[in-house]
Order: C-alpha cells, then structure tokens, then sequence
C-alpha cells in the first residue's frame, strides 16, 4: 500500500510519525535536518497550570494522561528514558497571590496545585529567599526534545529522506499524489513556522513567535528535578541548567540576540546566588496561531493534503493525543477535535483562495 509522506523533522513530525507506525500504516519522513531549530532549542517543558490564571491548560485533563502513557511506552520500545516528571516551583510576590492560590488549590485546580505554602524548599539550594514562600505544580514535567528526535530518526532510518521539500514538485492525481515519482496516499505537513512557505496552507493565520533560552552552571545551584518559574524558567538538564524563555513577535529569525541574553541572566542573577556561566545560548521560532488553538486537518479542496501545526510552546503537551486524534480521522475513525480543526478558517480559504 502506498505510504504517506510526513514533511518535517521537528516535535510533531516524529510523534506523528509514532503514531502511524503503532497502527501500522506506511509513512516515509522527508526534510532537511535542523531546517527549523525550534525542537532542538526548546526545553520540552509541560505545565498543566496557566500560571497568571491558576486555571488548568487547554484540555489538560485529556491530553495529560495521554502524553505520560505515549512517552512511557515508547521509552519501553526504544528502551531509554524520555521524560522526566518535575514539580514547578513557583515564588509568590504578593498576598494576594497566597489568597488566590489557596482558594484554587482546595478547589477546582487542587489535582494540581499543592495547598501548602512553602516557607523553605528542602532539597533546594543556592536560591535567594522567597519571603512570602512559594507554592508547588504538580504534574508537570519535560521532554527532552533533541534526543526524543535523535532516537526517533535512528528508529525510522530507513523511512528517512535527508533532503529539501520542495512544494511545487506534488502533483494531485486521482488517487493520492506523486511527488518525485513517488506515489504517495497523502502528504502530512508538520513544517512548523515554516508553514509560511506552503503554498496550501499558507492562508491559515500562523503567528510566530521567536524565542530564546540560555545553558549555564553554577556551582551553588542545586535543582534536582524542580523547575523555577518567576518571570522565567530555570531547569537542570544533565550536568547543566537551562533558563528561559523569551517571547518575540517582532524579530522572526533564529538568531540569538544579546538583548536576550542579557535579559535571561538579568533574571537568573536575581534568583540565584553565587556567580554562574553561561555555556550556550540559542533561539528559535515558536508556530503559534492568531487564535491559540492548534492547526489540524484536512484542506478544504485537496483530500490527500493534511496539517499537523500550529503547537506554540505547548508542543509536548498537545501533540501526543492530537497526532492520534489526526491519524484516527485519516484511518476513518474519528472527527478533528472541532477547537483544533483547520476547518474554522475556511472562509480565509475562501476569500484568500490559495492553490
């Protein structure tokens, strides 16, 4: 049977591509590595909190169980770990907060807010006192995003194709499509913010956001598996630390900039103690969208074309129960979720009328 064609290597390609293979249905990857950095950049951080809210993200209560059964059965498939469950440590800077978080944690956040103020973290150290304490997420945790993808491109080696996708080389025929003389049931495109260049589903309002983290050590810090969240993040990954993130929605490049270097160490210097270094500092482009909501779906003229898109930062946490979702709705099993379905923004087909 003739495969799709999965067009992409980042986050949502692969964890497509898992999904394909668990119900056996052929695939073959093609794209050109490190074409976009935003997977390799990104901590792979979940949170099922809003944090200027305390209200719950998007669905958590369904994607969440989804995501830790997804990871934990392919760490037994690829026998390595993959993620690592965190507890997020969040320092309170008002009364008010305390008020807030108290009423929400006895009451409809209390599956993830822990109810006790914390005027000391125990196995923490390095920090500057918090005066006020600090609460505690539950629930969360992070992907290790790089090697998930290193793991996954040795697993579908020989469903690899290292080379650029080229758009105006799909031609449409009756029964799928061919592309370089290959005959393909449909192509699936997970090209990130790089979704701008496709000339099918360019219409959809993709707005990308860039973002940048730094690594660094520090020889006081001691973390654990925690992660620090004020203003940004701080989280121990190996032998160093990872701090973020920053939101840009003006400068759409992946190239570092001072301004946000200086920014992030700003911050860590104000919630660690004792001198730390910076080893590293990257960035990439987030694809988020206009109205906060995943792109997933089938074009509105060509059946055989699909999207899987549109995660922002929240990649790790939406795409292990939307990628089944998409591979159950091309299997004929099941609808897009109607919140995620690209179809809410036909009439931006209709008026802009792209191929």
């Amino acid at each position: 049977m003739k495969p799709y064609l999965i067009v992409g290597r980042g986050l949502s390609a692969f964890v497509l591509a898992h999904h394909l293979h668990q119900q056996k249905i052929n695939f073959t990857i093609i794209g050109k590595k490190n074409l976009s950095r935003a997977s390799l950049v990104a901590a792979g951080i979940w949170n099922p909190v809003v944090l200027h809210s305390l209200s719950k993200s998007w669905q958590v209560d369904l994607f969440l169980p989804y995501l830790i059964n997804f990871y934990r059965t392919l760490e037994k498939l690829l026998g390595t770990a993959l993620i690592t469950n965190r507890t997020i440590i969040r320092p309170f800077s008002e009364k008010q907060e305390i008020t807030l978080w108290e009423k929400k944690a006895q009451g409809e956040m209390r599956e993830y807010l822990d109810p006790v103020i914390y005027q000391q973290e125990k196995n923490i150290s390095g920090l500057y006192s918090f005066p006020l304490g600090t609460g505690k997420i539950k629930g969360a945790g992070n992907l290790d995003i790089p090697f998930f993808i290193q793991q996954s491109e040795t697993f579908f080696q020989n469903k690899m194709l290292d080379e650029t996708f080229n758009h105006n080389s799909i031609k449409i025929i009756n029964e799928g499509l061919e592309y370089n003389k290959q005959f393909y049931r449909g192509i699936i495109f997970c090209e990130g913010h790089l979704m701008k260049n496709n000339p099918f589903f360019n219409y959809l309002p993709l707005k990308p956001v860039k973002g940048e983290l730094i690594n660094f050590v520090a020889k006081n810090l001691t973390m654990g598996d925690s992660i620090l969240s004020k203003g940004k993040f701080i989280l121990k990954m190996g032998s160093e630390y990872k701090a973020g993130s920053t939101f840009n929605w003006n400068t759409i490049n992946e190239e570092p900039e001072t301004d946000s270097k200086i920014e992030i160490e700003k911050k860590i210097s104000e919630l660690i103690v004792g001198p730390f270094k910076t080893t590293a500092h990257r960035a990439g482009i987030r694809a988020s969208v206009k109205d906060r909501r995943p792109l997933i779906g089938v074009h509105p003229k060509w059946p055989n074309l699909f999207l899987f898109n549109g995660f922002g930062s929240k990649g790790v946490l939406l795409t292990p129960y939307l990628a089944n979702n998409l591979v159950n709705f091309i299997a004929g099993k099941e609808s897009i979720m109607q919140e995620a379905d690209i179809a809410r923004f036909n009439s931006y087909y209709l008026t802009n009328k792209k191929p």
